[in-house]
């Protein structure tokens, strides 16, 4: 079992990094390097993964889609020789997938990890763990900040920090990597860092201004004139006082006593300052694109209504381009290194986001037991119920026919069985013998 990488993943080394101790890694840079090589952004805030997540924007996006892709079930199939699949629950992959990939953690958190991982850093790492008989036994997630990928020989090749300054390198079919988007087809690219750093920096300014701004009592400063000259050390001294009486929430709206012609003038807020809090909400949208999450999915529902259709299709939108593109590369990499050439596949369940919608199961499974593609044990195994006898019976409607097959009797007409309708036509022919071309000339 690999619980060497989740050991040494407890502690990394990068935490402490400074100049005067420069260990530290060239894709997550300690933020004395960031500065040093313009990590820093435009905004004045040095921006790494651990700090974008104090944005609440960056944080409600990375846990939206982590907890999303950890709460799908997760499960494998086997495709027979005529194309149909089974689920396969009683084998060992599938108990690591859709149960405990291993000890230390269930499938969902494990996902979630390895999601918010590709996320943050650009790359997911899951190191895979085989017997003797090269069974897969365990799957432990691996830092992405410990891993470095190299392409050897026409192979991926990982490096791996396994701590007291040794690493170990691992083939690609015994590593899981799910990388974001790539430039050079080994390593994926961290939004945070490649994208969208100049924006969460902005927001980051914009956060501090706002605390520094409500720190000093939502004051922006003041202009003290004296009318005589004052020497350096009173100038310090009466900045110094007035700070300590007036500055800070726990002495706002206190008054104040001038002497010796002292007289204090307040700074008008900017234009610039006034727009500050449009800025964040701009930063919001702005962050949120990057993601591909809809601002309203974070909380966000400052230009539009939080209800109705519109917010049903940016969810629906949601679902389409961004959740269902990470399943798909999930899904991917799974299979090629669980199941090589072999009829085994996993595959995510997107139906378990409709787990907390009733109506929306109900209209599912009506479709499909009205149309012939449900079963009624079908949908029952769906609910977690016992199947039921006779529910293995596919139905159809039969309201709509060709009229041509209505009048030779083939299919009844809707509502009427057939022996109904033969008894009306035989009352209608006493009444009312039907009449042949010569009784009607």
């Amino acid at each position: 079992m690999n619980w060497k990488f989740w050991q040494r993943h407890a502690a990394p080394a990068i935490v402490d990094a400074s100049p005067e101790n420069p260990s530290t890694l060239l894709s997550n840079p300690a933020s004395w390097l960031a500065d040093l090589f313009g990590g820093s952004t435009d905004a004045g805030v040095t921006v790494t993964e651990s700090s974008s997540m104090k944005t609440s924007a960056v944080y409600a996006c990375v846990n939206l889609i982590a907890k999303t892709i950890g709460s799908l079930p997760l499960k494998v199939y086997r495709r027979k020789a005529d194309g149909e699949s089974v689920e396969v629950p009683d084998t060992l992959p599938y108990y690591l997938l859709h149960d405990e990939p291993n000890p230390a953690m269930t499938s969902c958190v494990w996902r979630e990890f390895l999601a918010a991982n590709v996320l943050l850093g650009g790359n997911s790492y899951a190191a895979i763990g085989r017997n003797q008989a090269n069974q897969v036994i365990d799957l432990f997630p691996v830092h992405h900040n410990l891993v470095t990928p190299k392409l050897i020989g026409g192979r991926n090749k990982y490096v791996v920090d396994v701590g007291g300054s040794k690493t170990e390198t691992i083939d690609q079919s015994d590593m899981i990597h799910v990388p974001g988007s790539m430039f050079d087809g080994v390593k994926g690219l961290s939004i945070i860092t490649c994208a969208a750093r100049q924006a969460v920096g902005l927001a980051l300014a914009t956060e501090q201004h706002g605390s520094k701004l409500f720190s000093n009592g939502a004051r922006l400063g003041v202009v003290m004139k004296h009318p005589k000259t004052l020497s350096r050390d009173a100038q310090i001294r009466l900045k110094q006082q007035f700070d300590q009486q007036q500055g800070g929430l726990s002495n706002a709206f206190k008054s104040m006593i001038l002497e010796e012609g002292l007289d204090v003038t307040n700074i008008s807020m900017t234009s610039e300052d006034a727009q500050f809090l449009e800025t964040r909400r701009f930063q919001v949208e702005d962050i949120a694109r990057f993601f591909g999450v809809p601002p309203h999915m974070i909380g966000h529902t400052d230009k539009q209504t939080s209800w109705g259709t519109g917010v049903e299709q940016n969810t629906l939108g949601y679902l389409i381009f961004t959740v269902i593109p990470w399943l798909t590369r999930f899904e991917q990499e799974l299979n090629r290194k669980l199941f090589p050439r072999s009829p085994f596949y996993a595959q995510f369940k997107v139906q378990g986001l409709m787990r907390g919608d009733s109506k929306a199961r109900s209209d599912y499974y009506s479709s499909g037991h009205q149309n012939g593609w449900l079963t009624t044990n079908e949908i029952r195994k769906a609910e977690d119920l016992p199947p039921v006898p006779g529910g293995d019976t596919l139905f159809v409607q039969t309201n709509l026919a060709p009229m041509q097959q209505l009048l030779s009797g083939g299919v009844p007409a809707p509502g009427r069985p057939r022996n109904e309708l033969a008894a009306i036509e035989d009352d209608w022919s006493a009444i009312a013998p039907k009449l042949t071309w010569s009784d009607r000339c």
